[in-house]
């Protein structure tokens, strides 16, 4: 790592929202231009920074600071630069040349001491001097704030929204207690938590940081997709975690029960440790499924028969008996869960239970879990969907349809509903008024929610609703092997290998560097040659990030060959990534605050496996703009962390995504990842042809691997509990 030191002479640009800004420092003989998160910066400010050197491709040699101590300006000339840049109201240039003037080496000393005397200074007067003084000390309050955050070792980004959740109450309520920002502050672990309070001295075993420990075991379960652990799991993972024995760590598992952070239960004879907020959620998701579930709707039974045939009539078509099953069943339960794989007609059913709703004159809302399953649902149905998040009219702090103010809709119908989990379900029942219609639909055999619970197969294994599963695959579909196989995987079964259909291949290939070239020369030459397509077409997957097939290692050997640098592209890089214009990237994490504009719309919030385009790069504000089929994103530096190469991207992230053509590796990986459900959700992606590559014996025994990812969660057992108490 570099070091300079000089003085601030320019402030080029700053973001108000992340602190990122672009400054100029006199660091003897020339101007350097540096970037980092700094917004408590100010011309005249003596700096000593630490950082490494890159090259812009527009405003060449700049320096990435990644440390910074900050003195008061101490030249009269610094002085009055720092009072005339802007930074503070009420002073302009005239103004502060008038401060320095009468005051000289004194002016800062004033300011902070003895502000009343401002009023000495010809056209301020008592007000003007409250407004200088109020913004004064406000700029230096962040300033002190920053520079305290940075001691302990903290980033500069991660001090912005530390200082943004508290404000110039910082330092004090770090200094209490700097485990409180694991509860309070997005983005800070316990890890970051934990090195700035053995900076300041807090004994390893503090209770504060016992109790951090503890809580962060819970967090790291639920982003594995646990809504709870075991106690006697917990214990042992936080002890070892801690370096502690399992006495203090009950000691703070009851401190945080009765800070209402966690919540206790036994279930099934298991002494369960939630986190809070996924307690309440399991427990009110009971509550309204029940509700819902509780009222059917008999008054329109007679007119069912001559419904289903008119709408087979308009649909042209005829239905099977489970498909007429679910769309009876939907016009007369509270309550439906329809599932099956690809090309069993999950989509026909819903477009039919549609159309009886229309013809009964129920008002019905779709809905999906993401911006691309809420398209394709729109696609597929003609009729508009939304995500969820918009359905519910999230604000970027909260639902605005909840318990007092619910959606006005007779029947809702939710698709891709595998996705969905525990927090995102509990806010939707919430919104929904009982007597309402719930559709819920969804392939029960795809990988689980990228969120903490098990929700749609909890919900069909309770065996408290009416499902319908649709096994029965149609025979256009039947004449795909995509459809084929993805089925015959499903069962356990072996695919059909012989390469004899047009839209599923298998090239074998063992080694991995080998695949790795395959996988190349099929994306950039063989499949766009055979079939006309471009590389933008196809959407390789893998199991794994690491690795030489892993996302990471493939992204970078994909951009370079799909989208190479180029004097007409304008780049940005960030630590051992390279975002570049029409790079094809990811939303790798929910950001529900994230504005966006399309054409005719704007809203907020975009979302964990979203795929969008970079449409453009600011270069001066190092801000970068992505769309998101239609709707245009801006990120700035500071946010890049959420974006992800997506050229390839793991299977667990593609849920509820289709694309036109999926390449796969096979090979081999940890027995966790690669299991049936795994391959069974990669090749239901592909709208048009699959091709996986590699080694046969890997891909049987991942086939073999039935190894359903095993949650915890209370969901299944809260239901089932309630329905041996209702018999």
């Amino acid at each position: 790592m570099d070091e300079l030191e000089g003085v601030v002479e320019d402030i080029r640009f700053k973001s108000e929202e992340s602190g990122f800004t672009v400054f100029d420092i006199d660091a003897g003989e020339v101007l350097i231009t540096c970037t980092g998160t700094l917004s408590y910066i100010s011309v005249g400010d003596n700096v000593r920074l630490k950082g490494r050197w890159k090259v812009h491709p527009v405003y060449g040699e700049q320096f990435n600071i990644e440390w910074c101590e900050v003195e008061k300006p101490s030249t009269l000339d610094a002085i009055e630069k720092y009072l005339a840049s802007g930074m503070i109201k009420g002073i302009k240039e005239v103004t502060a040349h008038r401060i320095v003037e009468h005051f000289g080496e004194d002016t800062l000393d004033v300011l902070d001491n003895h502000p009343e005397r401002l009023i000495e200074i010809e056209g301020i007067g008592e007000t003007r001097a409250r407004v200088i003084t109020e913004s004064y000390l406000s700029q230096k309050g962040i300033r002190e704030v920053m520079i305290f955050l940075q001691g302990l070792g903290v980033t500069p980004g991660q001090a912005m929204r530390i200082y943004k959740t508290y404000g110039l109450e910082t330092t004090a309520r770090v200094k209490a207690n700097p485990y409180d920002l694991t509860y309070k502050v997005y983005g800070i672990g316990f890890a970051t938590a934990d090195k700035m309070a053995l900076n300041m001295g807090f004994a390893s075993d503090s209770k504060e940081r016992i109790e951090a420990g503890t809580y962060y075991c819970l967090q790291e379960a639920a982003n594995n997709g646990d809504t709870y652990l075991p106690e006697e799991i917990l214990l042992e993972y936080a002890a070892r975690l801690l370096n502690t024995d399992e006495d203090r760590i009950k000691e703070a598992i009851a401190s945080l029960t009765i800070n209402n952070y966690l919540a206790m239960d036994n279930i099934d004879g298991v002494r369960a440790v939630y986190l809070k907020p996924f307690y309440t959620a399991e427990n009110n998701v009971v509550k309204r499924l029940m509700e819902l579930s509780s009222v059917e709707f008999k008054e329109l039974n007679s007119l069912i028969d001559e419904d289903l045939e008119e709408i087979q009539e308009n649909m042209g078509l005829a239905f099977a008996e489970e498909q007429k099953r679910a769309i009876c069943s939907a016009l007369g339960k509270g309550i439906l869960i329809l599932t099956g794989g690809p090309g069993t007609g999950k989509t026909t059913t819903l477009k039919g239970i549609i159309s009886m709703f229309e013809k009964n004159g129920i008002k019905t809302y779709l809905a999906a879990p993401t911006g691309r399953a809420a398209k394709r649902m729109s696609e597929a149905t003609g009729i508009e969907a939304k995500t969820i998040h918009r359905l519910l009219e999230y604000n970027g702090i909260e639902f605005k349809r909840d318990e007092e103010q619910r959606l006005e809709c007779d029947a809702i119908i939710i698709d891709e509903a595998s996705m969905i989990d525990i927090i995102l379900m509990n806010n939707l029942l919430r919104a929904i008024n009982p007597g309402t219609r719930l559709v819920i639909a969804g392939d029960v055999d795809q990988l689980p929610s990228v969120g903490a619970g098990n929700v749609l197969r909890d919900i069909i294994d309770s065996g408290l609703f009416e499902v319908v599963r649709l096994n029965q695959i149609f025979r256009q579909a039947s004449l795909s092997n995509i459809i084929v196989n993805a089925h015959r995987i499903n069962q356990g079964l072996y695919p059909f290998l012989d390469n004899s259909s047009s839209d599923f291949y298998f090239i074998r290939e063992k080694e991995q560097a080998r695949i790795l070239e395959l996988i190349k020369d099929v994306v950039m030459r063989r499949l766009p040659e055979a079939y006309n397509l471009s590389p933008a077409d196809i959407q390789v997957l893998s199991p794994m990030k690491k690795g030489t097939l892993g996302t990471h290692n493939l992204n970078a050997v994909l951009q370079e060959l799909i989208n190479p640098p180029s004097q007409v592209k304008k780049e940005i890089k960030l630590k051992d990534r390279t975002f570049r214009e029409g790079d094809r990237v990811m939303q790798i994490r929910n950001d529900y605050n994230k504005e966006w504009e399309s054409i005719d719309e704007s809203g907020m919030g975009v979302y964990n496996g979203d795929i969008g385009i970079i449409r453009s790069i600011d270069i001066e504000s190092n801000t970068i703009t992505v769309d998101y089929d239609g709707r245009k994103t801006i990120y700035d530096i500071s946010d890049l962390e959420e974006l992800a190469l997506a050229y390839a991207i793991t299977v667990h992230k593609s849920q509820g995504s289709e694309f036109n053509t999926v390449v796969m590796p096979m090979s081999y990986g940890a027995p966790m990842l690669m299991t049936r459900n795994l391959l069974y959700t990669a090749i239901t992606r592909a709208k048009e042809r699959v091709v996986l590559i590699g080694d046969e014996q890997r891909m049987y025994m991942m086939i073999k691997n039935n190894r359903i990812e095993e949650r915890y969660s209370g969901l299944k057992w809260r239901l089932q509990r309630l329905k041996d108490y209702l018999i």
